[in-house]
């Protein structure tokens, strides 16, 4: 019988004559995916330390949401009622148990950044708005999403999350080259503690693949943070975060690029 959330708690023994550690993930397999999908998707870790011959709990909630996928077309995420496959495991090449779960019914959840706006598209000085954008990397198994367009999608209950790593960028392309000056971001705050850069860069390109950087940052403090520089011409604009905050990976809501502030007269 299926429900809203499905506990798992399993045991987990140190074996051995030294104290350890051991990570427990959690990976979901639909053996029917809908369209193209990894042979299995991490949905959850835990890092447990053990002495010698000691046996920790460790405990997974499943929902139907993470067995879902991406439905562009009906701008929803979506599980197809069926038979999905739990697997926990030490790594994705080392799974140590299977559990077949049943979704009874079809499950459905609109994607807020999918919904269609009136207008499509509001009116902004922000030349990153609803620009093509790429990220170093996403992280997996965030409620509201983690890709790069979710930064620059003009909506501030979205946003793009990276994995828990110190090194990680987030690129805008302008669509052409425009003379800049300005770059504001949006930090995210959550209940899992610091998710924004103390030290980052913002850099230019005309290409994409070869950056100069226009400013640095050494000890950011989260929030909005609206960074000024030299106008330069440019057509892509990235955030280099450099050193993380917290423990969690980088989240941005918003990825805001302006043209420079006007003169003002003295």
């Amino acid at each position: 019988m299926w429900v809203t959330v499905i506990s798992i708690r399993l045991k987990v023994k140190n074996t051995g004559s030294r104290a350890g550690a051991e990570v427990v993930q959690l990976y979901v397999h639909d053996p029917k995916p809908p369209v193209a999908k990894p042979v299995r998707e991490l949905k959850g870790f835990a890092r447990v330390e053990l002495l010698p011959g000691e046996t920790k709990m460790v405990s997974f909630d499943v929902s139907a949401r993470d067995l879902a996928y991406c439905d562009v077309g009906g701008k929803q995420w979506k599980a197809n009622a069926g038979t999905y496959e739990l697997q926990l495991g030490s790594s994705s090449r080392d799974i140590r148990l299977k559990l077949s779960v049943q979704l009874a019914s079809t499950y459905t959840q609109v994607i807020p950044f999918l919904k269609p706006q009136t207008p499509a598209f509001p009116a902004t000085n922000d030349l990153a708005a609803y620009r093509p954008a790429r990220a170093s990397s996403e992280a997996a198994n965030t409620e509201y999403g983690s890709h790069a367009g979710l930064a620059v999608d003009g909506n501030n209950s979205t946003y793009w999350k990276s994995r828990n790593a110190d090194a990680q960028w987030l690129a805008v392309d302008l669509g052409a080259t425009h003379r800049i000056g300005r770059v504001r971001l949006t930090w995210a705050t959550d209940r899992f503690g610091a998710s924004f850069a103390r030290a980052y860069h913002i850099q230019i390109s005309a290409d994409g693949n070869s950056w100069q950087d226009v400013d640095a940052v050494a000890n950011g403090q989260g929030g909005v943070e609206t960074r000024e520089f030299a106008p330069v011409a440019a057509r892509w604009v990235r955030v280099q975060c450099e050193r993380r905050a917290g423990r969690e990976g980088y989240k941005i809501v918003s990825f805001e690029v302006f043209a420079p502030a006007p003169a003002t007269d003295q």
